[in-house]
């Protein structure tokens, strides 16, 4: 019985300790000030058009996959994808990487729209323009979706088609593949809409990487991406060639400064995805094709010498006892293939 006592006590005694560390100090400890519980637009966006960059710019979707199909460059030490045996796990991490930042293109949206937050979010600028921004990144997002894969679950703004399914799991764990023909229309209207309603006479979003915050420039991208996608369409697709002609007349892209541009870190740290295979991890396995070289040129296409030759390849060249380049006067090619 003593035995059974002393247990008694000792058990009351560790509840009591136990008790008493439940303290609002021991909270705040467990809390991780970089994991914020309220996401932000400025931040969502941010962090998604750099992982849509790298998820489409990197040494497998792009280098072992896009770039060797279309013949700008070739592999020297696998060679599977340069003859269509590509690695099904780079077919999965694109499409499931364009789905992820595409989440995040919607929730820019979401949070514009919800009454609980839409005051917080102006902070972040003009709602209309961070809807509209959403909008255009998310109609080029699925845009590489349709052209790699056909048909592929879809979601849209402005348009609740039955066969539009994608991104609530919820109500659709097994969402539809939506037609190509449906997901470009879609497309192409969001586009025109999108445009339509960016307001150049109100605040573009913050922190916006890509052009600043410059709404007229986002308007220029917009009426742009939507003439290379009706361009592309033209033969195809009832309505195209009225799309090409109204985005010709709203606006386009005139120099270079309005490019589309996601900018990295001039560093190794935070590279760009193709720098960060090359001269990170040293990939020396990609090179440029003979069918490029040969096109940059003229010696393919009825063209002339292309001055982006040396631009795409680097000239042939040794490297001296002092670590100089020194182009090889020996090669007949003059460029390292």
């Amino acid at each position: 019985m003593k035995k059974i006592k002393i247990l008694s006590v000792i058990t009351l005694g560790a509840l009591l300790v136990l008790a008493s560390c439940q303290d609002q100090s021991l909270e705040d400890i467990n809390r991780n000030p970089n994991d914020p519980e309220r996401v932000f637009s400025s931040g969502l966006m941010n962090s998604a058009t750099k992982e849509l960059m790298d998820a489409t710019r990197n040494g497998f979707e792009s280098g072992r996959m896009s770039l060797p199909w279309i013949q700008y460059s070739a592999q020297v030490a696998y060679t599977e994808e340069d003859r269509f045996q590509f690695r099904e796990t780079s077919s999965q991490a694109l499409y499931s990487n364009l789905y992820k930042v595409i989440l995040d293109f919607k929730s820019i949206i979401d949070l514009n729209i919800d009454p609980s937050r839409m005051v917080e979010m102006k902070q972040y600028g003009d709602t209309q323009n961070q809807i509209a921004t959403a909008r255009i990144m998310l109609a080029y997002s699925f845009s590489i979706l349709a052209d790699t894969f056909g048909p592929v679950p879809y979601w849209s703004y402005g348009n609740k088609d039955a066969d539009f399914q994608a991104l609530n799991l919820e109500k659709y764990p097994m969402p539809l593949y939506a037609s190509q023909e449906k997901i470009y229309t879609d497309i192409l209207k969001e586009l025109k809409e999108a445009s339509q309603q960016l307001n150049t006479s109100e605040p573009g979003l913050a922190g916006d990487v890509i052009y600043n915050r410059d709404v007229l420039k986002w308007r220029k991208f917009a009426n742009s991406l939507r003439l290379r996608i009706a361009n592309r369409l033209k033969d195809a697709m009832p309505g195209a060639n009225a799309h090409i002609q109204d985005a010709i007349a709203s606006g386009l892209m005139t120099s270079n400064s309005d490019n589309a541009v996601q900018k990295y870190q001039n560093d190794k740290l935070l590279p760009s995805p193709m720098f960060n295979s090359v001269f990170v991890q040293n990939r020396t396995d990609f090179k440029i094709t003979n069918t490029m070289v040969n096109t940059l040129k003229g010696l393919l296409g009825g063209f002339s010498l292309d001055p982006r030759l040396f631009k795409y390849a680097a000239p042939v060249y040794r490297v001296d006892n002092n670590d100089n380049y020194i182009i090889d006067p020996n090669s007949n090619d003059k460029v390292k293939v």
